[in-house]
């Protein structure tokens, strides 16, 4: 190890990388050698044909069709799931790369994903690094490459590319660029729906900021509280961005969050139904109680001393992040996925013990629930059940 650790710090993080990769491709290729028929690849189907499914599919469609002017219905005047429900940003940047290279999507959209997952871990390690030594940093990132969604990192969803955009935003308000972290807001709002945390996050971190100079008595200036007041109006605006757009598009003020409601069966449910109704679907009569305890651990890890030692920026994202999903997703596989987004949560955990023997048992963990995590979300066996 000590060899390895005199290696140029972007060796060591690529290659940390890379294994993850070449990891979650190994068992990509192992399962797509016993998947049979299913809705987006033939049987048996290659490894490129295999990754091109659930979101990768609707991504491929935007790219196609764009967006329906008219909410699609079914014979009974149902509304259906549709585009409307994912974000142009990467389909459209995909095709830019495709325009430039001549290649097709099938190709260019993962190798978009796979080239974005590098760049974000090289850009992880240099936020780590504000807080913590260079072998816990290589730990954490070790952690989040065997991580159990991290498979979509290299798939033709567009994950990697927005926590490219987010890493960037959290390198900017840590430094106190709040400006430029503002002109990424509405960039982030067209690849992923994170505006709502984004806006609580950028809220936090201004007004705690500011508070904390005037009872030091080294209040900001105004031109700096002039900047951080941009940024938070900004992140508040970014949240109607997207559902504003599709308002516009298809004439109708609550399209967006009508076309959500599809993939709950057409239900609007209030805050925290969807988590709890998970909760109660998997333990019966005691998944009320499982719930509680769930967010009380959630609510346990946000005040420990390892999270704590995150710093206020990306301490107040983590939280809005899992808050945001308790409040408005059911704790599902997808969940999961969307927790990926939370990824200075691995530094965290590294920083719990510094024991070698601790933080490779959680990476071997981590690996292990890859596994358990792909083999039944991707796996199609036709029995229906939440989508990776």
């Amino acid at each position: 190890m000590a060899w390895f650790l005199r290696l140029p710090w972007w060796v060591q993080v690529l290659s940390v990388w890379a294994v993850g990769r070449a990891y979650s491709a190994f068992f990509v290729v192992t399962m797509a050698a016993h998947q049979g028929p299913n809705p987006w690849s033939p049987e048996t189907p290659s490894y490129l044909e295999y990754i091109n499914g659930w979101d990768a599919g609707w991504f491929q469609e935007i790219l196609k069709s764009g967006y329906p002017e008219v909410l699609p219905r079914d014979a009974q005047g149902t509304l259906v799931n549709n585009t409307w429900a994912f974000l142009p940003g990467y389909p459209y940047l995909v095709r830019a790369v495709m325009a430039l290279t001549g290649g097709s999507w099938l190709v260019v959209a993962p190798a978009v994903s796979m080239i974005s997952s590098a760049i974000f871990f090289l850009m992880a390690y240099r936020l780590f690094r504000q807080r913590a030594e260079h072998e816990t940093t290589i730990a954490a990132l070790l952690l989040i490459t065997f991580s159990t969604a991290a498979p979509v990192l290299q798939f033709p969803y567009s994950e990697s590319t927005t926590l490219v955009l987010l890493t960037g935003w959290l390198l900017l308000m840590s430094r106190g660029r709040y400006l430029w972290a503002a002109l990424l807001l509405p960039v982030i709002a067209l690849f992923r729906p994170l505006s709502a945390p984004l806006a609580c996050a950028t809220v936090i971190i201004v007004v705690t900021t500011a508070l904390a100079h005037r009872r030091g008595g080294q209040p900001l200036r105004w031109t700096t509280l002039a900047s951080m007041a941009v940024a938070a109006v900004t992140s508040i605006a970014c949240v109607g961005l997207w559902p504003g757009i599709v308002a516009w598009r298809t004439g109708i003020p609550n399209a967006y969050l009508l076309t959500e409601a599809t993939w709950q069966q057409g239900k609007h449910l209030s805050v925290l139904a969807l988590f709890f109704g998970s909760f109660e679907r998997y333990f019966g009569a005691d998944g009320i109680l499982v719930a509680l305890i769930a967010l009380a651990l959630i609510a346990w890890a946000m005040l420990s001393a390892p999270t704590l030692r995150l710093g206020l920026v990306s301490w107040a994202w983590v939280g809005a992040t899992l808050g945001y999903l308790a409040l408005i997703a059911p704790f599902d596989t997808t969940t999961i996925r969307l927790g990926l987004f939370a990824f200075p949560l691995a530094l965290a955990a590294m920083w719990a013990s510094p024991s070698r023997a601790y933080r490779t048992l959680l990476i071997v963990m981590a690996a292990a629930s890859q596994i358990l995590w792909f083999t039944y979300a991707w796996y199609w066996s036709g029995k229906g059940y939440p989508t990776p």
